[in-house]
């Protein structure tokens, strides 16, 4: 629960953030993506799509990746919210940006 409401609180905040304050914010994010407890991966993924754009090019195409190796995971739940967290970055982004 703890997890849960510091994750909150930092997408709340993500937007007052410099650019290295954010990419802190970033980094703990990701960090949990590779997370096992499903719980966490959930709330960090979920988390990340909440602050997708405010991601530098190089930050967002991180997110890509990992999100999209995650579709090949084992577990269905992780690779279930890899693909939702993906889906949800993408109606978030223009086509501009989808086009890079």
């Amino acid at each position: 629960r703890d997890v849960w409401t510091c994750a909150d609180l930092l997408c709340v905040i993500s937007v007052k953030l410099n650019e290295q304050q954010l990419d802190d914010v970033f980094e703990f994010f990701m960090d949990g993506l590779v997370h096992k407890d499903k719980g966490i991966h959930c709330n960090y993924a979920f988390s990340i799509s909440k602050i997708a754009l405010k991601l530098n090019e190089k930050q967002l195409d991180n997110v890509i990746k990992l999100l999209m190796d995650g579709l090949f995971d084992k577990d269905n739940d992780i690779h279930g919210r890899c693909a939702l967290s993906i889906a949800k970055i993408a109606l978030k982004l223009n086509e501009r940006q989808l086009n890079k």
